[in-house]
């Protein structure tokens, strides 16, 4: 399998901001769950595969993540296991 393109990770990162929006949106809430991401994701019929997305909210996303990914954006921030927010800029 080919690793991810950088037109793919934005394409993903488009949809997933997009997903989290709606979840947070919907909830009223201030934070969000990878749980719910992936479901609200599923629920959109999602062309990217679970995995692509749970790795692009734990690295690609995620400013306070370990640096191990090669690109990495600042949208989101781990507030606890499995637990997100938006990044305040």
């Amino acid at each position: 399998m080919n690793p991810p393109t950088r037109a793919t990770r934005d394409g993903a990162r488009r949809e997933i901001l997009d997903a989290v929006q709606a979840v947070l949106t919907r909830s009223g809430a201030s934070t969000f769950t990878l749980a719910e991401i992936v479901t609200e994701m599923s629920h959109r019929n999602t062309g990217y595969a679970e995995r692509t997305i749970r790795t692009m909210v734990t690295s690609h996303l995620c400013r306070n993540a370990p640096d191990h990914a090669s690109i990495t954006y600042d949208d989101l921030e781990r507030v606890s296991r499995g637990v997100y927010r938006l990044a305040t800029h």
